[in-house]
């Protein structure tokens, strides 16, 4: 599987950029790398489910958790992390809430059996300290996790967050998933390259003739890999 490094090369022999004790004097490495960032950013944005990572992390007492910084795109909750006997499994009965008053107190008390209501005990449960019931993002605030019951003080509750990873390469990482849309970010690449040559009318051109095959060939990709999943399901 090929690098950015590779990939970085190829796109700068097409610009006539590789000359013999002259490479990458009109394009840095440094520029097309962040050209390869960003075309890959753009190509997870718009097809988030092949670009998507799993990290656990300890929620905060109380009902809001702050989430981290890379793991604020399109966040899901697989499951609350457990363990009997010293083995561990995930606890995947949570429901995601759309109320966005989740956990904000009412004026008066929580009902006893609803999803305010602390949990109940069980000494053959090992989550029986802390059981999370639903959860909530709002677009509001897209960094912070709502929970509920309250997390009680003093009690260590950990949870699995599926979340959108977009990959940030330097030169020398592999491009993984990423490769399989390597015609994509080559065109985006180019398109970026051009944009900031010399503005003449065919560079301008050039230009845009990348985007286009950019936007065009991204569309297409997506409607591939919808058209193969609908064809899974039936």
């Amino acid at each position: 599987m090929q690098t950015a490094g590779t990939l970085i090369k190829y796109v700068s022999d097409i610009l006539n950029d590789q000359e013999t004790g002259f490479t990458y004097q009109v394009w840095t490495e440094a520029f097309l790398l962040n050209a390869l960032n960003d075309a890959t950013s753009r190509v997870a944005t718009n097809i988030p489910w092949l670009f998507r990572g799993q990290s656990d992390i300890t929620l905060t007492p109380g009902g809001a958790t702050t989430l981290p910084p890379e793991m604020q795109y399109q966040s899901d909750i697989v499951g609350q992390v457990c363990s009997k006997n010293g083995v561990e499994y995930l606890r995947t009965d949570i429901t995601q809430s759309k109320d966005t008053q989740l956990n904000k107190p009412s004026s008066c008390c929580p009902p006893s059996d609803g999803m305010f209501s602390r949990p109940r005990a069980d000494p053959n449960d090992p989550c029986s300290a802390y059981k999370l019931s639903q959860w909530a993002i709002t677009k509001d605030a897209p960094g912070i996790l709502m929970v509920s019951p309250d997390v009680p003080n003093g009690v260590s509750s950990t949870i699995r967050v599926s979340y959108m990873k977009v990959p940030v390469f330097t030169l020398t990482d592999t491009l993984g998933a990423a490769d399989r849309f390597a015609s994509l970010l080559i065109d985006w690449m180019l398109n970026r390259a051009y944009s900031v040559d010399i503005k003449t009318p065919e560079v301008v051109d050039r230009a845009k003739l990348h985007e286009t095959q950019f936007t065009d060939g991204l569309k297409a990709v997506i409607n591939i890999l919808m058209s193969q999943e609908r064809g899974r399901r039936n």
